[in-house]
């Protein structure tokens, strides 16, 4: 089955057709999408993927007199026009990015646990959180998972039996089992207080143990008094070998009115690497994200990510600058981009040939130190919108689309 649909995806890029009918639902859905979005050129969607993610073939087009379809298009070219006020990879960061601004962890919120009665699922009384300290757990480092409950309404915590823990990894079609983990709330196996009622999982992954992870505990609640049994179970990422790391290493300058920062990387692995990082303001004031995605060799290197300056003359503060979360990953995809320029009977003879057996990532260890940029005017930055041959490109497609769909 894999197989079958790594090859339709490739079918579907190298032939790249576009249906009109599925146009037309894009452009209806549109206008209701469109009203929901805050900010387009603060988003980091192209508002025009949509159109294309089918293909590009314009002869597939039809004409059609039709106000809506004429306004729907004329919309996207809008949005368009003022989303690529940025260069793709160099955006600007807001507070509500969540996220971008935290991408060590991804928040769980407390849920409520239902149980089946006589048949019905009702409402136990009670909530709990199952929180992964980090999303990823990375070369050198364990994975801890706190488990708290409560009464709904109330903020103290309740005392808990913990019966059971099993944890489960995927690496594709291929499982991995780790050796079992145990919850604990005694001071011990990296939980920080004892009694405290917060109960602590800690995984420490193998060299081997490289994939997604569902862990599940099983559990009552001591002042329960029909004794149900219940489970949480939550998901991280283990890349417990790091295909390169950052030496600290860095040096910025402005060029052409945007702020660039080269980092040194000392690449284990080479292949596709896609690095990412966050600027701040000296009072921790988002500013913007930029990213990279290079084809890195072995050995120390340099990665270099532009700030785009029309973003740092929207927070009106001159720097220094801080960057915070240094990060990055390899892209380890069984189907790597060099396929799409063999010949279509070598693709088909590879793709029988894939097995689909390790994730599609290794990930960097974040660079959490320091890292100060020299002093900066805003005069130094430019306020212009950002030009490339492939925006007009682009534009010059969604507008003969326009021209395809209204006479």
């Amino acid at each position: 089955m894999f197989k079958t649909l790594r090859k339709k995806t490739l079918i579907l890029v190298l032939v790249s057709i576009v249906t009109i009918c599925g146009l037309f639902l894009f452009f209806n859905d549109y206008k209701i999408n469109k009203r929901k979005q805050q900010s387009i050129s603060n988003s980091f969607l192209d508002p025009s993927l949509q159109v294309f993610q089918n293909g590009r073939n314009f002869d597939s087009y039809v004409s059609k007199e039709s106000d809506g379809f004429s306004v729907a298009i004329e919309q996207v070219i809008e949005d368009y026009l003022e989303w690529s006020e940025y260069p793709p990879d160099s955006r600007p960061l807001l507070e509500s990015h969540h996220d971008i601004l935290s991408p060590m962890q991804i928040s769980v919120s407390n849920q409520s646990l239902p149980v089946l009665e006589n048949g019905k699922v009702i409402e136990s009384g009670y909530s709990c959180t199952f929180q992964p300290e980090y999303h990823t757990v990375t070369e050198s480092l364990s994975m801890r998972v706190f488990l708290s409950c409560n009464q709904v309404g109330k903020i103290e915590k309740e005392k808990l039996k913990l019966v059971s823990t099993e944890i489960i990894g995927k690496a594709g079609n291929r499982s991995i089992y780790p050796p079992s983990i145990d919850g604990n709330d005694s001071g011990i196996e990296g939980d920080d207080n004892p009694r405290d009622l917060l109960y602590t999982f800690r995984f420490t992954p193998r060299l081997t143990d490289w994939g997604d992870f569902y862990i599940t505990t099983k559990f009552q609640i001591l002042s329960d008094k029909k004794n149900y049994l219940y489970f949480l179970t939550h998901h991280f990422f283990s890349s417990p070998v790091a295909p390169a790391k950052f030496t600290g290493k860095f040096d910025d300058y402005t060029k052409d009115g945007s702020l660039f920062i080269d980092f040194e990387i000392n690449v284990i692995e080479k292949g596709r690497y896609t690095i990412e990082a966050n600027l701040l303001t000296n009072q921790d004031e988002p500013i913007a994200y930029a990213r990279k995605n290079q084809k890195l060799e072995q050995g120390k290197q340099t990665v270099t990510l532009m700030f785009f300056g029309k973003a740092i003359l929207n927070r009106r503060e001159s720097g220094p600058y801080k960057i915070t979360f240094l990060r990055g990953e390899l892209n380890t995809d069984v189907i790597q981009e060099d396929l799409l320029l063999k010949s279509p009977n070598e693709v088909d003879r590879i793709l029988k040939s894939i097995h689909d057996d390790r994730p599609k990532k290794k990930v960097i260890p974040f660079y959490t130190g320091p890292i100060e940029t020299k002093v900066y005017s805003l005069s130094e930055f430019s306020g212009k919108h950002y030009d490339s041959e492939e925006k007009r490109t682009r534009l010059s497609e969604l507008n003969l689309i326009k021209n395809n769909l209204v006479p």
